[in-house]
């Protein structure tokens, strides 16, 4: 990258982690300017278009970035992230395995095809999903939360509990955190329920995206 291209791509990344979304995005889309077919750039500010509820642009410039670089694990997730925010769970599922495909270590990828099963009811393939999450994580206390919530659909109760309380031991101050004793199992889950309580689906860091960018295979979110 030129130092132009480089000191842009830093400013907006700067930006973008200290929440200011409209200074970021306009550093990314100068740093276009300057190249266009720049994956860090196209990636990122599908990034942010994505976290500003833009999806029909999300998905457009992560598949961009993606035809830049189509090795880009973190760039397969967060484009399944879009397709999900987008209903479409099946295609996010594709993109999820795409991620995982390219690094079989990729916790966050399987926590959010989890997500994406539990959407569909599909609950055993969730609890496989969460648990593969869990054991390349131990401490990955989202997973552990949502794999309480998909056993305890399943009437899996002592299991559901022994994973809520990990997830609280790992995370006793969020807000999200279960509390397993008060937990009772519903008598019928529809989808829309189901959706509802799949929480958590994990985004691939901007700092890992940029850093990740020249190998085209963003680092997990630490």
């Amino acid at each position: 990258m030129s130092a132009a291209l480089d000191s842009l791509i830093a400013d907006g990344r700067r930006l973008h982690q200290a929440g200011d979304l409209a200074a970021a995005a306009s550093c990314y889309r100068r740093a276009l300017d300057v190249d266009g077919q720049s994956f860090v750039a196209l990636h990122l500010l599908g990034v942010l278009s994505y976290q500003s509820g833009q999806l029909e642009e999300a998905e457009r410039l992560i598949r961009a970035a993606l035809a830049r670089q189509p090795t880009a694990a973190g760039a397969h997730n967060n484009l399944g992230l879009v397709l999900d925010a987008r209903g479409r769970t099946l295609e996010a599922i594709d993109a999820y395995r795409q991620a995982i495909g390219l690094r079989s270590d990729y916790a966050e990828a399987y926590s959010n095809l989890g997500i994406a099963y539990k959407i569909l009811g599909r609950l055993d393939a969730a609890v496989a999903a969460y648990e593969e999450a869990v054991r390349l994580r131990p401490d990955f206390a989202d997973a552990l939360a949502n794999l309480s919530t998909a056993l305890r659909l399943l009437g899996r109760l002592d299991e559901a509990a022994a994973a809520a309380q990990r997830a609280l031991d790992l995370a006793p101050d969020s807000p999200e955190a279960p509390t397993a004793a008060s937990w009772t199992p519903p008598p019928k889950c529809s989808p829309a329920r189901l959706r509802a309580s799949a929480r958590f689906p994990k985004l691939s860091s901007i700092s890992a995206a940029y850093s990740g960018a020249a190998a085209g295979e963003p680092k997990p979110k630490p």
